[in-house]
């Protein structure tokens, strides 16, 4: 397995990340853990999800992807070993079910943070990204916000995860 750094960290993650969204969904927690078993036996240590995770989205299904991950990490007992990548979502239509206020202030990234943690059974997270499709309005680089998640939480990395593309690259 090829390994990276990301970018002003001493975090070295795989070139290949497992996405794990479906997780609840299409796949069992007994899938999942098998899954996250050969990734890891495979050097892949990188491993995606969100708290909106499993998707297609439902009320029924949210939270299930970081908690599979969370019995799988607890069990196999290899924080260590993992570097998780989640994300908070932001303020889309229909997903009230998560939170009723799905803004970034800090009282709901706090609540998005602690809900994760405890979901993923870890105490810090390795990468955090906030998910937006109107990303302007709600990430800039240096607001409070951010500042607020960053050091109110054990976070190595932060990001951001937006509609689309061209987006991202506009607010670089």
């Amino acid at each position: 397995m090829k390994y990276t750094t990301l970018p002003n960290t001493t975090i070295k993650v795989s070139k290949i990340c497992l996405g794990t969204m479906t997780y609840g969904r299409q796949n069992t927690e007994s899938e999942a853990h098998e899954q996250l078993d050969y990734a890891l036996e495979q050097g892949v240590n990188f491993i995606d999800t969100a708290e909106l995770y499993a998707v297609p989205s439902s009320q029924a299904t949210q939270g299930l992807t970081e908690q599979y991950i969370g019995t799988w990490l607890a069990g196999r007992q290899n924080r260590d070993q993992c570097i998780i990548a989640t994300k908070i979502t932001g303020p889309f239509r229909g997903l009230e079910y998560i939170r009723k206020d799905l803004s970034f202030s800090k009282e709901t990234i706090e609540d998005a943070l602690h809900k994760s943690l405890k979901r993923l059974q870890t105490d810090y997270i390795s990468n955090g990204k906030i998910i937006s499709s109107k990303l302007s309005a709600f990430w800039t680089p240096g607001s409070k916000q951010v500042k607020f998640a960053i050091t109110a939480y054990p976070m190595k990395r932060h990001g951001v995860s937006c509609g689309t593309f061209r987006k991202a690259l506009r607010t670089i």
